[in-house]
C-alpha cells in the first residue's frame, strides 16, 4: 500500500515506531446478500475496501475516497456498523514500520459503477458470501465485523471498556 505523505514525514522523526492512525473500511453488500472484498497486492489478504484517513478529512469523505480510488465504485455510507481498536488492529510491515488503527466501519451502498481493482494496492475485488470470507486470508479483526453488521442499524457496535479508574477490569 503507498504510505501517505503525512505518514512518510512522521517516519523520519520516529522511525518503525508504532503510530496510532485513524482508518475507514467499507461493508458493502449486493442484492445477493454477498460482501464485497479486495484483495491486497502486498500481503495477499482479503479485507474491506478501506484506508488510512487523511489529516483534516471527515471519516465519510475517507471512506468514499477510499472505496473510489481502490474499486472505481461510487458509494454512499448508510450507517456506522462500529469502531475498532485494540490488539487486532495491529501490524507490522517488511520495513518494520508498525501501525496500531482504529478503525470506523460504515455500511455503504453503491451509487455507481462495478469493481475494478486498481492495481495499485487491490489486484482483486469481489462480492462473496461470509462463510467463504472467512475461509480466506483475512485479518483478526474481520470476523468481529461481520458479526456487528448482523446486528443491523440499532446501534452502532463498539468494544466495552476492560479498563476502570481503580485498576480493576470491568
Amino acid at each position: 500500500m503507498p504510505i501517505p505523505g503525512f505518514i512518510r514525514s512522521l517516519r523520519e522523526k520516529v522511525g518503525t515506531e508504532m503510530l496510532l492512525v485513524p482508518t475507514v473500511a467499507a461493508v458493502i453488500g449486493d442484492q445477493a446478500g454477498r460482501i464485497l472484498v479486495v484483495r491486497h497486492i502486498e500481503s495477499g489478504r482479503w479485507s474491506f475496501p478501506g484506508g488510512i484517513m487523511e489529516p483534516l478529512e471527515t471519516p465519510t469523505n475517507a471512506i468514499v475516497r477510499e472505496v473510489w480510488e481502490e474499486t472505481g465504485l461510487d458509494v454512499r455510507p448508510t450507517r456506522l456498523v462500529g469502531v475498532y481498536g485494540g490488539d487486532d488492529f495491529q501490524v507490522e510491515y517488511p520495513n518494520g514500520d508498525r501501525l496500531c488503527f482504529v478503525m470506523n466501519a460504515f455500511a455503504c451502498e453503491v451509487r455507481s459503477g462495478t469493481p475494478d481493482p486498481d492495481a495499485e494496492e487491490i489486484d482483486r475485488a469481489e462480492y462473496l458470501p461470509a462463510a467463504e470470507i472467512l475461509r480466506l486470508s483475512i485479518p483478526p479483526f474481520f470476523p468481529h465485523v461481520l458479526k456487528d453488521l448482523e446486528r443491523g442499524a440499532d446501534a452502532a457496535a463498539f468494544q466495552a471498556p476492560s479498563w476502570s479508574p481503580n485498576g480493576q477490569a470491568r
